[in-house]
């Protein structure tokens, strides 16, 4: 199973992901969230294997969402917002709130990748998982792959990987968070393992 940790908003914190193996980091670009994205990073070389860069927008002009992919590289765009599918030629998930959002905006957009979210993104909050169960039965019955995220840490992870082993990959941001929302590299090698090496 892959993982995506999200919340990357320090040159340190994408060396010790790309360092461990992280196959997506996400930078958020979200300017009301905690985990907004300030700091410029390092341009990648074109030889170098890094994890694979996902911008995260929720409510950003189509301007500024131009502007970010060219300064940070960016290789895949996470969006809230379905009225921006197929407006960008990187490769586009659809982030949709298990409970809030309605999935039938599938039946008229396209986008690459269906990422169920939790009902308030970012909290830390884990998702309904009988809500989530009927959601990617939903997903899947359109043919969308998908990936997963709300409140995935290490205390549930195995019952995300047991219920929903044909996720792409699970994402998480409070999960490698200590009590106080600092970035913890202890919890981020303990997700990491469990993930590999289920």
């Amino acid at each position: 199973m892959k993982i995506k940790i999200c919340g990357i908003r320090s040159q340190e914190m994408l060396d010790v992901c790309e360092e461990a193996g992280v196959d997506f980091v996400g930078i958020n670009f979200v300017r009301t969230s905690k985990r907004f994205c300030s700091e410029m990073f390092q341009k990648r070389s074109e030889t170098s294997f890094g994890s694979a860069r996902v911008g995260v927008f929720w409510r950003n002009a189509e301007d500024e969402i131009r502007e970010k992919i060219k300064n940070y590289n960016l290789d895949i765009l996470q969006i809230y917002d379905a009225d921006l599918v197929g407006k960008f030629d990187l490769p586009t998930w659809l982030a949709l709130r298990v409970g809030q959002d309605d999935l039938n905006i599938l039946q008229q957009k396209k986008p690459d990748l269906v990422l169920l979210d939790g009902s308030v993104p970012g909290s830390g909050q884990c998702v309904d998982k009988a809500l989530l169960r009927e959601s990617v039965d939903f997903v899947e019955d359109l043919g969308f792959d998908f990936g997963l995220a709300g409140g995935i840490c290490e205390a549930n992870v195995d019952w995300f990987l047991t219920h929903f082993s044909q996720a792409q990959f699970l994402d998480t941001a409070s999960g490698v968070e200590d009590g106080s929302g600092a970035f913890s590299q202890t919890r981020l090698f303990k997700l990491l393992t469990l993930v590999k090496s289920a």
